[in-house]
């Protein structure tokens, strides 16, 4: 074996040789050689003189560049990457996800892993496995199984993610990277549009809930997110007393991290006072969390929980106020971009309200829209 030491920690490197104790004597050159009673000692023992030195010049060569290499660098150098196995680097990753509370995030890594175990059904698949064959078959095994374009496109990005994390680590080599043949854009469609016409927003807003259920809830709920920029549905519930300040909410938006602070409108502020009166004294406005879910896993749920009765009650509101078409929490961002625009406000200004990177993205919210003036301008092709 070759012994590095390095702030008092070893770490042994294989040659590929072994040999019984009377074989080998100690040498102060390199630490050892093979005995002449050793089979073919004389090209052993230079091959073992030649690695040493090649062990030698490798070390100089970081050692030149600071003393803040690392056992693992040499090995890195010396032995070269030695590929993880593509389930134990998941596995690792939606463990890393789970300890900083990114629930969500370990849960699409947890959801693409099970896909691929149910394509490859082996214990173990290598990187080098994952070739431009590999996810053509893999596509079209989910398809066969009525995997909708946008669900076949997570796993791929995760993948892909997957690949970037691995090469970044050292821990695959880029040349196996399969996404410059693999395209994964063939699978992005626009996503159906789910605006609704400021009509159809007012009579959603005019329907009266239940009072023998939560339904008054899910109207505020959908009335504060319109109010508030398209506000998330996650943010919402999530958020506290602390963030109302005077006359704005201001928040951190969980899925960007990014900060917004937003004048209270009147409505707003009707639901504001409503929830003050009747909700509860634990720092939240709204009456889903608490502050009994301090795991992040279990608040993950009851979150999802939460939304699924909304989207729930957004249909039979929908139903009752006439209106085609599903209608799900993500209706009211779609909206609020979608009627603003139609109001002439410019992209650049609703791209800022909805906090994306760049007004490229807020245009997907708005392609419908734009679609429906061009039909319109194109049928007048008919008129006399």
């Amino acid at each position: 074996m070759l012994r590095l030491t390095k702030d008092r920690k070893r770490k042994y490197f294989s040659t590929g040789y072994s040999c019984f104790p009377e074989q080998w004597q100690e040498d102060s050159e390199i630490g050892g050689r093979f005995k002449a009673g050793f089979s073919n000692y004389r090209n052993h023992n230079k091959a073992l003189t030649k690695l040493y030195w090649r062990a030698e010049e490798m070390l100089s060569e970081l050692q030149a560049q600071g003393n803040d290499w690392t056992l693992r660098d040499f090995q890195e150098k010396f032995v070269g990457i030695k590929a993880i196995d593509f389930f134990t680097f998941l596995n690792e990753k939606i463990s890393q996800l789970r300890e900083i509370g990114k629930i969500g995030n370990a849960q699409v890594y947890t959801d693409t892993k099970n896909a691929v175990s149910r394509f490859h059904t082996t214990k173990h698949l290598s990187f080098r496995e994952i070739d431009y064959n590999f996810l053509n078959r893999f596509e079209h095994f989910l398809r066969k199984g009525d995997c909708k374009d946008t669900t076949i496109s997570i796993y791929m990005r995760t993948i892909r993610a997957l690949f970037n994390k691995a090469i970044k680590e050292k821990r695959c080599k880029a040349n196996l990277y399969p996404f410059r043949e693999y395209q994964i854009n063939q699978l992005d469609h626009s996503t159906r549009k789910r605006a609704l016409s400021k009509s159809d927003i007012d009579k959603l807003f005019a329907i009266e809930p239940d009072p023998n259920t939560t339904q008054l809830l899910s109207k505020h709920l959908f009335m504060f997110s319109f109010y508030n920029m398209g506000m998330n549905f996650h943010d919402i519930v999530r958020l506290k007393w602390s963030d109302v300040k005077g006359e704005r909410i201001t928040y951190q938006r969980a899925k960007t991290k990014k900060q917004f602070s937003i004048r209270i409108l009147a409505p707003v502020q009707e639901i504001l006072d409503f929830y003050r009166h009747h909700g509860r004294s634990d720092g939240f406005v709204f009456p889903i969390l608490n502050k009994n879910y301090t795991d992040a896993e279990k608040e993950k749920q009851r979150v999802k929980s939460a939304l699924k009765t909304f989207n729930k009650h957004l249909k039979i509101f929908s139903q009752k106020a006439g209106i085609d078409g599903k209608v799900t929490s993500y209706a009211f961002r779609h909206s609020w971009a979608t009627i603003l625009k139609r109001m002439g406000v410019s992209t650049a200004i609703i791209s800022e309200g909805l906090g994306h990177a760049n007004e490229s993205v807020t245009q997907i919210y708005l392609d419908s829209f734009e679609n429906e003036v061009l039909d319109e301008v194109n049928k007048k092709l008919l008129d006399k």
